[in-house]
């Protein structure tokens, strides 16, 4: 099944399907990531909302053994004499704790939840979705390692139908509303806007250097090595203005100004969280409007 016939199935874009592979896996079939976090909540039926340190806290040495946990929150990283990590939530930011192999000492214990617990394929789909298309265990693994591309695929399929609002705003080509969604990162309703930043820029950016050849592949270009040298402050509009003659689609252009703009509030210094916040939420509703009326002009 290729990205095209996913996008078909679903009624999504197709630049949407290969930002996701992009993000989750980097186009890895084969990724595999368990979420001890998940896991523990499941196995030991603790409610939905239970945060990291909770879950942490309540495991025995025993357990701990078992199935080893490390939250990544800052805060309680900080109070147990930790370093931050990349990761600022519940979920581990140790490889030891998140790779295949903690997945087969969780499965060794409670087969079915290790698998609701992990993220499989390259779109990085939760293993509820697994089970629904293999529902034991055993074979859900099994399928998946016999042809994990094939699953992948499957698996996205499976979760766009699921979450239809997810679905839906990716059809509208709305980023925001898809990615909180997909990736979980703004909790439950989508509410809290600044915790998708992260995900979202990298989304944005996927889906401009995926969009094509010519001017929307250099504004993903310039972007990327932006990002990857500090230099987002140096993208102004006028230089935006210059890739979009390249060839870029206006809404390639625009999509990647949104992005530039968020990330020089994001990376700049000297400034309040508060004031932070307000051109935040300033600029995305900036960035909204100017998307919403090219896509009532008919412009993609």
């Amino acid at each position: 099944m290729s990205d095209a016939t996913i996008a078909a199935a679903t009624g999504i874009p197709v630049n949407f399907v290969r930002a996701i592979r992009v993000v989750e896996s980097g186009g890895s079939p084969s990724a595999v990531r368990f979420e001890p976090h998940l896991f523990w909540r499941k196995h030991l039926r603790l409610p939905d909302g239970s945060t990291g340190p909770q879950i942490r806290d309540g495991l025995t040495p025993a357990q701990l053994a078992q199935v080893p946990y490390t939250p990544g929150n800052t805060d309680w990283r900080a109070a147990h004499g930790l370093a931050p990590c990349r990761i600022s939530r519940s979920a581990s930011c140790s490889a030891a704790e998140t790779n295949r192999a903690a997945f087969a000492r969780a499965y060794s214990l409670d087969p079915a939840n290790a698998v609701r617990a992990t993220s499989w394929g390259a779109f990085q789909t939760l293993g509820q979705h697994l089970l629904a298309l293999h529902p034991v265990p055993a074979a859900a693994v099994a399928a998946f390692d016999a042809s994990p591309a094939t699953v992948s695929e499957a698996l996205l399929v499976q979760w766009l139908r699921s979450n239809p609002d997810a679905r839906d705003a990716a059809r509208r080509s709305d980023v925001f509303n898809f990615v909180c969604r997909y990736n979980g990162c703004a909790g439950r309703g989508c509410a809290n806007v600044s915790g998708c930043d992260t995900y979202k820029r990298k989304f944005m950016t996927a889906l401009n250097t995926g969009s094509g050849s010519g001017g929307s592949g250099a504004v993903g270009a310039v972007l990327l090595a932006a990002g990857a040298w500090g230099l987002w402050k140096w993208l102004s509009v006028a230089a935006l203005a210059l890739l979009a003659g390249c060839g870029a689609t206006p809404y390639a252009t625009e999509t990647a100004r949104c992005a530039a703009n968020e990330e020089v509030i994001v990376q700049r210094t000297g400034t309040t969280a508060e004031q932070d916040e307000l051109d935040m939420a300033a600029e995305r509703a900036r960035c909204d409007e100017a998307l919403a009326a090219l896509r009532d002009g008919g412009v993609q």
